[in-house]
């Protein structure tokens, strides 16, 4: 297995260089000393700006050499602009190129890492398609990005897949479980389930030397061996309690899911307070719900469905007075 040297990274790194600037996306690209090339595609809520890209920090902390696709707005990486960024791609990346994102991002590592280049994928809570045709009413949350004649053949296909693909995803997260099964018969992916994290799988590879560990079981081959890991790990993020007390209020055990997200307030207050409200609306409490929605916008100003919901109890509540 390789080791990464582990450089101790500047306070301050140098900017990524742009390597490609379009109309859809940009291309970075940020140089290291490390024994694999990390291939990253952003998700849909990135947006360009020549700084940031997913995986970065991570690349920077383990000395990884990155060429990050980082979208201008949510575009799932068209083929017009994919096929010129091609033979720079494939020109820099160095060494094993791992393929890797998340949702939007995961789509794009899957259906586009081998023509970069890539020899391994690791897509997170990934999209098969966003085409409602192919998706069915399972999953309706991307309907409105799809553009027929930008994205005509967007669908991911057993010859686009790079080398071996680790798929994670919640099989309890309906949407997901959709994509999934778009995914499971084509040859070379790989499904990991990873319960109770609904589509954050991507925290369970939180941490560089956690990522790094990944990477080379992917690399392996042993995907037994990267489940065990990333279902340990899952068991150290704030989602995983939350998506426990929420299947607790599901089966009316509402102590029990007070106790389960109590931990998760001081590092996702917005998540703790939406559950808290629901679970205040399971016990009948609808005045306790508003006020956890107020503590949600609080911690996040702008969040639609707290705004949705609040609104709702304000005006039930007037009407009953």
């Amino acid at each position: 297995m390789f080791q990464s040297p582990m450089p101790a990274a500047p306070s301050r790194p140098e900017p990524p260089q742009v390597l490609f600037d379009g109309e859809h996306l940009q291309l970075l690209y940020q140089p290291g000393p490390g024994p694999l090339t990390v291939l990253s595609f952003d998700i849909m809520h990135a947006r360009a700006n020549g700084r940031n890209a997913f995986a970065r920090k991570l690349c920077l902390r383990n000395g990884l050499p990155l060429l990050g696709v980082v979208p201008k707005y949510p575009c799932w990486y068209p083929a017009t602009e994919i096929v010129r960024i091609a033979e720079i791609c494939r020109r820099l990346g160095r060494g094993p190129v791992i393929a890797y994102g998340a949702s939007m991002g995961g789509y794009g590592a899957l259906r586009w890492g081998k023509f970069l280049g890539a020899h391994h994928v690791l897509a997170c809570s990934p999209q098969a398609t966003i085409d409602p045709g192919q998706t069915g009413p399972g999953d309706r949350r991307y309907g409105r990005y799809f553009q027929p004649a930008q994205h005509a053949v967007m669908a991911v296909r057993a010859e686009h897949v790079a080398g071996q693909a680790a798929v994670l995803y919640d099989p309890r997260f309906g949407p997901d479980r959709v994509q999934a099964g778009l995914l499971a018969d084509l040859d070379g992916v790989s499904l990991l389930p990873l319960p109770f994290v609904a589509h954050g799988t991507a925290a369970c590879l939180s941490g560089s030397a956690n990522a790094l560990a990944a990477f080379q079981h992917l690399i392996a081959g042993d995907f037994a061996a990267l489940r065990r890991q990333l279902l340990a790990r899952r068991k150290l993020g704030g989602r995983y309690h939350l998506e426990l007390a929420t299947a607790a209020i599901r089966h009316g055990r509402h102590a029990l899911a007070q106790r389960l997200a109590a931990p998760v307030l001081a590092t996702d207050p917005l998540g703790y307070h939406m559950v808290m409200a629901r679970r205040a609306m399971a016990v009948g409490e609808p005045a306790a719900a508003a006020g956890h929605y107020r503590s949600a916008l609080a911690a996040k100003p702008g969040h639609r469905i707290a705004e949705m919901h609040l609104a709702k109890l304000v005006a039930e509540a007037g009407e009953v007075a």
